[in-house]
């Protein structure tokens, strides 16, 4: 028996045992595999991995972190990793993983990342989130607010944003930072501040380069809106608009600019190698590639094949290009762009795509610029269907070529339902390939000596005649023909015979 002493002794040992026991499960639950070094990244495979670095976004400065998988995040409103207090400052790669179904909405810096700063981010897809920050500002796709960051390889697609002001389908405001090689095909609204663009809303002393744009932008009653940045004081090289980009602001009079434009709203520094196919539409003014000048503006070898529509009052606001304050040089605006001859003395043998050469795509498309963010499936003939490769896009691009002829069904008896003296019976037919059965079937005639008698009394089943009787008339007639054709051959052999003496 025991003692009390030694049954207190033994609960104690057992709430230890289960303290323990449950410290290690948790921390089995959520810490992240890895040590953070970039031979050994913290590895995030789950949801729950993508909110512990929510959780605590300063635990992983300067740490290298990889996805493993593409993550489903269940729908959930989901913390931004990274605050401005507590910006994430580490290194992401996303290894070509998606990140999907996430809801952001908050009052500041919403994204993935809320806030970053001296953070490396690179080639992960945003898909299916919504951005529901209608009063808020600076919300990004990727990220809310990006200060001294390097983003590369990252696509948003399948989702909205909506903004107070600083929106932007890769990031909403940005400062000292480079974005390359980045696809957004998220629609972007902003209503109640300035700033929105495809892929950034406001960007300070940045670079962007060899990005895509293909969603509509709407600035509402706001101002500075562009398929690529809503503004920007830097370089924009080597990007490209197909989206639309739609303002409502009313400017008060001839000397404001709406900074309504395919490339950027309003700009200061270097916009080059840029084309835009994104109708621009403002009630005030617009242009095709950027609208306002912010300060010393270089513009050079771009073109603008979207259709431009502005409110006359504004005309001498409203271009092309750019405004005549921006020295422009060898920009493309009119004629037939989608032939060659439109591009006089541009490089289409290092430099650009003729137009219809990149996938039929009618203008020029950048040889460095993924344009495209392709999906290629193969798949094989069927019986009814050809073989194919069929190659989709962000964009909306379907092109599907065939590459083998249908197989045609081989049909070969499934079932039998044989005919008898009241109804008819039916041959049904199956495809040994694709197991289709086929729609016709073939009909048996009703065949009258065929008699149903399952209780064997002589009588059928269906048309109530005696069987046996039915036999013996049958044979009685049967033996009448078998006489009438004797006699008949008699006949004949008897004819034959008189004719041949």
């Amino acid at each position: 028996m025991k003692t009390g002493f030694s049954k207190v002794l033994s609960v104690v040992l057992c709430l230890i045992l289960m303290a323990a026991t449950a410290s290690v499960a948790f921390a089995a639950d959520t810490a992240l595999t890895g040590t953070g070094t970039e031979a050994d990244p913290y590895v995030v495979s789950d949801a729950a991995g993508m909110k512990e670095l929510a959780a605590d976004p300063a635990k992983y400065d300067g740490k290298y972190i990889v996805l493993s998988n593409d993550v489903d995040m269940g729908g959930v409103a989901l913390t931004p990793i990274g605050t401005a207090d507590a910006p994430f400052a580490g290194h992401f790669n996303g290894c070509g993983f998606t990140v999907r179904n996430f809801k952001i909405n908050l009052k500041a810096n919403g994204g993935l990342f809320g806030y970053t700063n001296g953070a490396v981010i690179s080639d992960v897809t945003i898909n299916s989130a919504t951005f529901t920050c209608a009063r808020n500002e600076k919300v990004g796709g990727l990220v809310g607010c990006a200060n001294n960051t390097q983003i590369s390889g990252v696509k948003t697609m399948n989702a909205t944003l909506s903004a107070g002001a600083k929106g932007g389908g890769i990031v909403g405001s940005a400062n000292g930072c480079t974005i390359t090689d980045c696809t957004n095909a998220c629609t972007v609204s902003v209503s109640a501040g300035a700033n929105s663009g495809g892929i950034v809303g406001e960007a300070v002393n940045c670079e962007i380069s060899r990005c895509i744009n293909t969603a509509a932008i709407n600035g509402n009653r706001q101002k500075n809106c562009g398929g690529i940045a809503g503004s920007i004081s830097g370089t924009i090289s080597h990007c490209l608009n197909s989206g639309s980009v739609t303002t409502s602001i009313l400017t008060q009079n001839g000397d404001e600019f709406s900074g309504t434009a395919g490339i950027a709203g309003s700009a200061s520094g270097t916009v080059a190698f840029c084309g835009n196919a994104g109708n621009v539409k403002s009630l005030s003014d617009g242009s095709g590639i950027v609208n306002a000048v912010a300060g010393q503006l270089k513009i050079n070898d771009c073109y603008n094949a979207g259709g431009l529509e502005f409110d006359e009052e504004f005309a001498g606001n409203s271009n092309p290009i750019a405004p005549s304050s921006a020295g422009n040089a060898n920009c493309v605006y009119e004629g037939d762009l989608t032939a060659k001859d439109a591009y006089a003395g541009w490089d289409f043998t290092s430099v650009w795509f003729e137009p219809a050469d990149y996938h039929g795509y009618a203008y020029p498309v950048l040889r460095d610029c993924n344009f495209h963010t392709l999906t290629v499936k193969e798949t094989q003939a069927t019986c009814t269907l050809p073989g194919g490769r069929q190659v989709t896009c962000l964009c909306g691009l379907d092109e599907h070529q065939e590459t083998a002829a249908a197989l045609g069904h081989n049909w070969v008896v499934s079932n039998v339902k044989e005919a008898n003296c009241t109804y008819e019976g039916e041959k049904t037919y199956k495809c040994t390939r694709c197991q289709e059965e086929k729609p016709e079937k073939e009909i048996l005639p009703v065949d009258p000596d065929k008699h149903v008698d399952a209780d064997n009394d002589n009588i059928c089943d269906l048309c109530e005649k005696t069987i046996k009787e039915e036999e013996v008339k049958k044979n009685f007639f049967q033996r009448v023909i078998d006489f009438f054709k004797r006699i008949f051959d008699w006949i004949k052999n008897l004819f034959t015979r008189n004719k041949d003496n």
